[in-house]
């Protein structure tokens, strides 16, 4: 059977809490809310958890799950070797709707793997990349702080069903097949997370969510503006000396730093 805990708002309640991470802790199946759409999470590095959850996505044993994060600060447990863009997106983005999957050359190096086995690594990485997100949804953070282990999450409906944006859509597509859900009425977004993938300096857009491919290039830029508010030339030539400087250290033409994800512009003369 499954339990369905009722909680009136996104904030965590001390009893609901600490159920919810019990259960996971044990190595159950949770449904909780998230700011995009409800999560299904398992620990990563229990083989039980793991079983049941591929078994209710129906998911093959070679495909991993995203890992959900509490902060920005704990991505580098699972990607030492983390991309300055995916950096770079996590610092604009994250707490967030945005998931990000980034490459590691070696998952057993990865601190989060100390003492884990294969079989936690197959749960989160596959084919040298890896997938993670922060929630930005107090029950959320709340719940993987609170659980000392790898989260993995998945959309919490069955395979071939739309992702569930309220408790009641929950319950209706996975009650007796999990062990909990808490159901915190609607999501603030109703809408999926956007997924990229950062490969060195470069950003593809592997779905559209709550950020479109627009948003997404404004997050991977760097902007510099120069405002002069006395002399009239200063803040266009700042402009172009700050674009050579740049350039050089970036081992590019001025005209190409937009592929670094670097614009430098001027508010134009005073």
């Amino acid at each position: 059977s499954t339990n369905v805990l009722k909680s009136e708002s996104h904030e965590p309640s001390a009893d609901i809490l600490r159920q919810a991470s019990e259960v996971l802790r044990g190595g159950g199946l949770v449904c909780f809310p998230t700011e995009t759409v409800y999560g299904l999470g398992a620990r990563a590095d229990h083989a039980g958890a793991m079983e049941k959850l591929r078994a209710v996505k129906t998911r093959e044993a070679s495909k991993a799950f995203t890992v959900h994060v509490a902060s920005r600060e704990d991505m580098r447990r699972f990607a030492p070797d983390l991309p300055r863009m995916a950096a770079r997106l996590a610092r604009k983005a994250w707490p967030g709707p945005l998931t990000l999957i980034v490459p590691v050359e070696d998952p057993s190096a990865a601190p989060v793997m100390a003492g884990l086995n294969g079989s936690a690594a197959a749960a989160m990485y596959y084919d040298n990349t890896i997938g993670m997100r922060c929630p930005d949804d107090p029950f959320a953070q709340a719940l993987l702080r609170a659980v000392d282990a790898p989260i993995v999450a998945s959309s919490a409906n069955l395979a071939g069903e739309p992702p569930p944006w309220t408790g009641q859509d929950v319950v209706k597509s996975l009650s007796g097949r999990v062990d909990l859900i808490v159901d915190a009425g609607r999501t603030k977004y109703a809408k999926p997370s956007t997924i990229v993938r950062v490969n060195g300096d470069s950003v593809e857009v592997l779905r559209e969510g709550v950020f479109d491919a627009g948003s997404v290039e404004r997050l991977s830029t760097v902007r510099i503006l120069f405002v002069c508010s006395g002399n009239t030339c200063r803040s266009p030539m700042a402009e172009k000396l700050a674009e050579a400087i740049l350039a050089e250290r970036l081992g590019c033409a001025p005209k190409e730093l937009a592929r670094y994800g670097v614009r430098v512009c001027s508010a134009g003369t005073s």
